[in-house]
């Protein structure tokens, strides 16, 4: 792996609270750098040169973001250089070198014999910034030396002077050169127009002619009208077509025969006539009631009444059948019709644009029948209209270029005048500000570097990241004088970090009876946390069984003042019993299994099958056992306990075990069939001063 994508890796993972931790192991680091920024910046205010700065505001006329308008004829494009050159190119002319360099000149500056890089380095700056999108710009200038402040007012008032002599300067001689542009342009037209006007002269006295000119125009003007009206007759044919189309369509949709909507029934006729009966009977009702009964208005109606009641007889006595019948649909009657109509108005419109082609081929054949002669004609008459046009719009010109000479102004206008030198270099508080600053991140930058060019495991989320696990508790440092084994757990604050990691080990070991308690490296205190382990477990009430399975370097006889004689390398050899083997502890429910007589493959028997008997019996007579065990780097012994012991707590001290050590230690013991439950961060200061904060 490459080492500089490891380290940009780790400096990438950290948290804040990490990169905290970081600068505080290494602050040495940051304020050695701090002060090399410090001294760095004293010395270069010593040693650089004063520097005055004079400024002025100025008003350019000339186009700007803002106000992009330009010159809108010919004139004013020639010679207003206020507005032919926008405001960014007037600023870079301003700061040209030789404005600058003329102005240093006539303020009498001392310049050097020979202008070379270096000198021109030490001569007086000028820099000229618009003021955001308008024309407003702001000119700087900047001297060194003593004197310095004098020269940048007297450069900064001679500046602008310069620029606009430069700048009218332009001005006139591109009016001189486009007033003896625009003289001989115009010369050249009269010359041409006078050549054109003898060349017409003799054409017309060659082929004996005066104007043509109309007859060619109202031809013209016949075939293009021609030409028009045979387009409107096309696009109604087109139109006449598309609506024949169209009713053919519709009318091939359309049945033949549809059933005869005026058929009447015998049931109807009857209704029919009856009701009309009883409107007549009603109406003579009503006139009873104004006229006598033998009127003559009365018998009218008496006389219709009896003719409606034969009437009604009638139907009642008619005994023929309903019959229904077929008639011929009139909708296609009517689309016939309209078809037959546009069928001919399609032939009147292809008779009409035959008979307009016609015509507009007449007038065509009629404009070609015209003589050469006139065509030539207008060549020259056009010549001779464009010739005396552009004359008179060049001698427009010529006027306007004088006018414009005589009322040239400045395109500079003094706005603030020129504010008082002020010194700029060297700033104390800049320098120093920027060497406190600069030396901080560069302290930083290194002690970063440094930190994670170690490879140590310095953060809990690096060790989780190794290790693929989370964190269980968190132990706080206890000072080295005191005993490893917490005397008084029921009172002692720091033992309720083992209390968490038993109620931990609880939700993430599950149903486990046996723990193997390990670690990368030895010292990271693996043996102090299996033992305050065991008791905190002995004081919820669970059977405990200690068992010091560290046979390189054993210290659980050491912590609990018990003989080491009588262990478990004598259980494995077969000398005594598990029962015999087993020490009272110092609380209820603990008993301590050490580690027994030295033996020289201390490998082998944490791997035998003995062993693995061994933690089953103890599983079987307690409810917990927890397995001190070596350290996993360099070492076998906890790869081939994994044999007897597959659940592991994994204790991990900051900054003590390089990340490939502890990466190499976990890959062993997950090789051998091991599972990490989690990590136990001992001696852990942000545990330190959660406990200070809580008292």
């Amino acid at each position: 792996m490459n080492p500089v994508n490891t380290v940009s890796q780790a400096i990438t993972e950290l948290s804040f609270r990490d990169v905290l931790a970081l600068l505080k192991r290494h602050q040495w680091i940051i304020w050695t750098f701090i002060i090399i920024g410090l001294a760095v910046a004293v010395a270069a205010g010593l040693i650089l040169p004063k520097a005055f700065q004079a400024q002025r505001v100025l008003i350019l006329e000339g186009r700007t973001q803002s106000n992009p308008g330009g010159a809108n004829d010919i004139v004013g494009a020639i010679t207003d250089s206020g507005i032919k050159l926008d405001v960014p190119t007037q600023i870079q002319v301003m700061e040209n070198f030789e404005v600058v360099f003329t102005s240093l000149q006539r303020i009498g500056y001392p310049l050097p014999a020979r202008l070379t890089e270096q000198n021109v380095q030490k001569l007086p700056r000028a820099t000229v910034n618009q003021i955001q999108t308008t024309s407003s710009v702001l000119l700087s200038v900047e001297a060194q030396g003593d004197d310095g402040d004098s020269w940048a007012v007297k450069l900064t008032q001679m500046i602008p002077s310069v620029f606009e002599e430069k700048i009218l300067e332009t001005q006139k001689d591109q009016v001189k050169r486009s007033f003896e542009f625009i003289t001989a342009r115009i010369e050249e037209e009269r010359s041409a127009m006078a050549k054109t006007e003898e060349d017409y002269a003799a054409y017309r006295g060659q082929n004996d002619i005066v104007d043509s000119r109309t007859e060619q125009d109202v031809r013209v003007g016949q075939l293009a009208q021609a030409d028009r009206t045979l387009a409107e007759a096309e696009s109604e044919l087109d139109q006449a077509r598309a609506a024949l189309e169209s009713i053919k369509r519709t009318k091939a949709t359309l049945p033949a025969m549809i059933d005869n909507p005026l058929v009447i029934t015998k049931g109807d006729t009857i209704v029919r006539e009856e009701a009309t009966l009883t409107s007549l009977e009603i109406q003579r009702e009503a006139l009873l009631v104004n006229n006598h009964p033998d009127s003559e208005r009365i018998k009218r109606l008496d006389a219709t009444i009896e003719a409606q009641r034969k009437n009604l007889e009638r139907a009642k006595s008619d005994r023929s059948m309903d019959v229904s019948s077929k008639v011929q649909n009139p909708m296609v009657m009517e689309y016939i019709r309209a078809e037959n109509g546009a069928v001919a108005s399609v032939q009147a419109g292809e008779a009409k644009v035959e008979r307009l082609r016609r015509i507009r081929d007449t007038w065509a054949d009629k404009l070609k029948a015209l003589p050469p002669i006139s065509v030539k004609q207008r060549e020259f008459e056009t010549k001779l209209n464009e010739s005396q046009t552009s004359i008179l719009r060049l001698i427009n010109i010529q006027n306007d270029i004088r006018l414009r000479d005589n009322a040239l102004q400045s395109p500079v206008t003094d706005l603030t005048g020129t504010y008082p030198a002020k010194q700029v270099r060297p700033s104390w508080t800049v320098n120093l500000a920027l060497g406190l600053i600069l030396g901080a991140l560069f302290g930083a930058l290194v002690a970063l570097v440094v930190d994670v060019g170690r490879d140590r495991v310095n953060t809990a989320n690096e060790a989780m990241a190794i290790a693929d696990a989370e964190i269980l508790s968190r132990i706080p440092v206890r000072s080295a004088a005191r005993e490893p084994i917490i005397a008084n757990p029921q009172k002692a604050r720091a033992f309720e970090a083992y209390r968490v990691l038993r109620s931990s080990l609880a939700l993430a070991a599950g149903s486990s009876k046996a723990l193997m308690v390990t670690s990368s490296l030895p010292r990271e205190g693996k043996s102090t946390v299996a033992g305050n382990l065991a008791v905190a477990f002995a004081l919820d009430g669970k059977r405990t069984i200690l068992i010091d399975a560290n046979l390189r370097k054993p210290v659980q006889h050491k912590f609990f003042k018990l003989p080491v004689e009588r262990g478990l390398t004598d259980v494995l050899a077969g000398k005594v019993t598990l029962d015999e083997a087993r020490k009272a502890g110092n609380v209820d429910n603990l008993t301590v299994i050490t580690a027994g007589g030295d033996t020289a493959n201390s490998t082998e028997l944490v791997g035998s099958q003995a062993m693995k008997d061994l933690v089953a019996k103890a599983t079987a007579e307690a409810d917990i056992v927890i397995v001190d065990a070596p350290a996993a780097y360099g070492y076998a012994d906890a790869q081939s306990l994994v044999n007897a012991v597959k659940d592991v707590v994994m204790v991990v001290q900051l900054e003590a075990p390089a990340k490939v050590q502890m990466r190499e230690s976990v890959g062993m013991i997950e090789f051998a069939g091991g599972q990490i439950h989690g990590l136990v961060m001992n001696k852990d200061k942000v545990a330190s001063q959660r406990a200070k904060r809580m008292g």
